[in-house]
């Protein structure tokens, strides 16, 4: 009767530091779950940027990197950048922000925000004023977001507001098909 009371106690012990164990391995495997996300999250984000600041420059001598600590950072030719024109300024912040946004729509969140963008195209030539004017109008307006009519173009915002000083930019939202000035 002993033994059996202590083989029974024994297992007992081992089945609840079983149990303990159990619970630790899954904290850390979703502790490795998250890290993994957001390894994967820095790494498309920086994919993103770069697409966006290759499509504004047509170049490649300036991108983002990610630093060891998941940090962004802008190089060109390889080394950290420094003195941007205003317009390089203007081109990686609207390719952020824009970023951001694509997230907000990959997650079906879009639909549910008001957007403002403030002059977009400041600091930049006028290369570049088509060039936001047509990245705006393909990312927020769709087909196929009204099942009514498929083929109509549909804004995938709440609400769209953009603000401009430039009387060329001005004209190309003005002519764009669903934007209402």
């Amino acid at each position: 009767h002993e033994k059996y009371r202590d083989l029974k106690s024994r297992k007992n012990i081992a089945e609840v530091r079983v149990n303990e164990i159990r619970q630790k391995i899954d904290r850390k495997n979703v502790e490795i779950t998250t890290l993994r996300d957001k390894l994967d999250s820095v790494d498309k984000g920086k994919e993103e940027l770069n697409n966006y600041i290759k499509l504004f420059f047509h170049r490649e001598d300036l991108i983002i990197d990610v630093t060891d600590d998941k940090y962004f950072v802008l190089k060109r030719n390889g080394k950290i950048a420094t003195h941007l024109s205003d317009g390089e300024k203007t081109a990686i912040a609207f390719s952020h922000f824009m970023v951001m946004l694509k997230s907000l729509k990959d997650e079906g969140k879009l639909k549910d925000y008001i957007v403002f963008i403030d002059d977009p195209i400041s600091s930049l030539d006028a290369n570049h004023i088509a060039q936001v004017y047509s990245l705006i109008n393909s990312f927020f307006f769709e087909k196929g977001l009204d099942t009514s009519q498929p083929e109509k173009n549909c804004l995938c915002s709440q609400q769209l507001f953009i603000s401009t000083h430039n009387f060329e930019f001005y004209s190309f939202i003005n002519k764009a098909t669903l934007v209402k000035v």
